[in-house]
């Protein structure tokens, strides 16, 4: 769960190399199989409620952006598939 008034993102990578997603000036780092079956413990980042900018990249592909609206108190997961697609899902 977040620190109160705060909002945590969980990453996962189901793909087979390292990926790294740049998000309020941090950069997370996520090993191959992070926050899956085989090692359900992924990265987590804990942030202030509010819209965030956010790059993929992955060895070999070109970089990938997005946004995300997180609020207080809320848990959002973001996987990122074997194509590079993020998806994003709120968990709690």
């Amino acid at each position: 769960m977040p620190k109160p008034g705060l909002a945590k993102l969980m990453f996962g990578n189901m793909g087979g190399g390292e990926v790294a997603v740049t998000i309020n000036k941090q950069t997370v780092k996520i090993a191959a199989g992070a926050g899956g079956p085989q090692s359900p413990k992924g990265p987590t980042l804990d942030l202030p409620p509010g819209k965030y900018q956010y790059s993929l990249k992955i060895a070999g592909g070109p970089a990938r952006s997005n946004q995300i609206d997180i609020a207080a108190d809320e848990t959002w997961g973001l996987m990122i598939a074997p194509n590079g697609e993020v998806l994003p899902v709120q968990m709690y």
